[in-house]
């Protein structure tokens, strides 16, 4: 079991990993560098043929889905950790049958979420985006690996090989979004401009 998890959960690491680079890659291929790609806003990578007043209006509900995205990872992250420290305490008692794989996955989990959304706190921002969306499937993959493994400590194999299929399958359905996302920088980078410059007047300079 501790095998798979660790194995789940560095795929669904990995995924991420390879969006972030697929970005970097694109843009310095596009542009020829990469000074702009930390500067770029969500709206002009997703959305860069669109008129100025449209693209206010886009990046106004991107900026709203970032809160949004924030508000919940740290929610997640705050519950989270209010768990990991009541398990943590108890270990030590007689009869704790949560085991080390267990604790530590959660922990990645509480980290991943409320460390994510605390270092991207800049809303408009693309790279911020891909940090926080990145942050928050790995931390609540994470937990979902920590109950899973807690499902095996408590219950062992019939209902634990339930939840590790689950486990599995949670680990799938992150990939085919990865696969997504890769999918769209391919086609989409090449669609953005090439000339500098603000086309919303809602980016930094």
């Amino acid at each position: 079991m501790t095998a798979l998890l660790v194995s789940l959960l560095a795929v669904t690491l990995a995924g991420r990993l390879v969006w972030i680079e697929e970005y970097f890659r694109r843009y310095r291929s596009h542009y020829g560098d990469l000074k702009g790609s930390l500067r770029k806003t969500r709206v002009q990578v997703e959305n860069p043929s669109v008129d100025a007043a449209k693209a206010k209006e886009k990046q106004a509900l991107y900026v709203q889905s970032a809160r949004r995205q924030f508000e919940m990872c740290l929610l997640g992250g705050t519950l989270g950790v209010t768990a990991w420290s009541a398990l943590y305490a108890a270990k030590s008692s007689s009869g704790f049958q949560i085991s080390g794989l267990s604790l530590r996955l959660l922990f990645v989990g509480v980290f991943a979420l409320i460390t994510g959304p605390v270092l991207a706190k800049a809303e408009a921002l693309f790279f911020s985006y891909m940090v926080r969306e990145s942050a928050g499937y790995v931390g609540f993959s994470a937990v979902v690996f920590s109950l899973t493994s807690i499902a095996w400590d408590l219950t062992g194999v019939r209902w634990g090989v339930v939840a590790a299929v689950f486990a599995a399958l949670v680990a799938v359905s992150d990939l085919k979004q990865d696969v997504k996302l890769v999918d769209f920088l391919k086609s989409g980078i090449p669609r953005m401009p090439r000339a500098q410059g603000c086309r919303c007047n809602c980016c930094p300079h």
